[in-house]
């Protein structure tokens, strides 16, 4: 059985991680295993040894994790590590909000539909 993961809010060192996609077409590939992580940056050690330092704000990620992988954007992770599960939780809770008052905004827009 697998479970879902919640990569955004989790430890990054130590995962496998692949750059996909990069506005820095020499970043695209870079792949190997996290191996520090700054407010900017994520440090990838090469299959060579080599280390790669990636900007997050330029680059889409993919990490691996009990068999399982994810994308995720790097400006979504943007943070500070220690400070990433704090400002997820608070982006997500506004983001639950906003998305409550355009669903009553919609019905607002709307009117009473048939039957109502």
């Amino acid at each position: 059985m697998t479970s879902r993961w919640t990569l955004s809010r989790g430890e990054l060192i130590g995962l496998p991680v692949e750059v996909v996609a990069s506005t820095d077409p020499g970043l695209v590939r870079v792949a190997g295993r996290v191996v520090d992580e700054t407010k900017n940056t994520i440090v990838v050690r090469l299959g060579d040894g080599r280390e790669s330092v990636v900007p997050k704000n330029v680059a889409r990620f993919r990490f691996g994790r009990g068999g399982e992988a994810q994308e995720i954007d790097g400006r979504v992770i943007a943070f500070r590590p220690e400070d990433r599960p704090k400002r997820i939780r608070i982006k997500n809770l506004r983001d639950d909000s906003n998305a409550s008052n355009e669903e009553e905004g919609r019905e607002e827009a709307e009117g009473p539909g048939p039957g109502r």
